[in-house]
């Protein structure tokens, strides 16, 4: 953060003091300068946040996301947890299927997508790829739960 977003932050937050009302800030534009320096720091701020975050990649193919669906996926136990729901998922949609039972269908989908994001949440500590990418995401899932089973990868 830069010096002038920083001493407009500063200012901004600091407690108002009573004034007469000889003393009242000049107000300029219906605002008083107070609040104008919120204003001003809240897009100085912003515009710095907007410079700060990467832009979104666009993935033409499955093959160039892939490895970025490995490296979100770095944490062991967010991969456990990838695996067991969608293991759990998948048992949970085939049971659910034979015996028609629908409330074991909606627990497929709970299931699986549950432990991922509490994998990504409480342990990756990133945002799941699903959100950005939802196809590649749901495919990223199974090749990796694939590749688990195969001995590719660890869990």
């Amino acid at each position: 953060m830069n010096h002038e977003v920083s001493s407009i932050l500063w200012r901004a937050h600091q407690p108002q003091t009573r004034v007469s009302l000889a003393r009242r800030p000049a107000v300029w534009g219906g605002r008083s300068a107070r609040a104008r320096d919120c204003r001003s720091a809240w897009r100085l701020r912003n515009a710095t946040l907007q410079q700060r975050r990467p832009l979104a990649k666009k993935f033409h193919t499955f093959a160039e996301f892939y490895p970025v669906y490995l490296a979100m996926h770095s944490n062991a136990t967010n991969r456990r947890l990838h695996l067991s729901g969608n293991l759990a998922g998948l048992s949970s949609l085939l049971i659910g299927i034979a015996t028609a039972s629908w409330w074991l269908l909606l627990a497929a989908s709970i299931l699986g997508n549950g432990l991922a994001w509490i994998g990504h949440y409480g342990f990756q500590r990133n945002r799941p790829g699903v959100f950005s990418y939802p196809l590649y995401g749901f495919l990223g899932s199974w090749a990796m739960t694939r590749d688990v089973l195969t001995g590719k990868l660890r869990p």
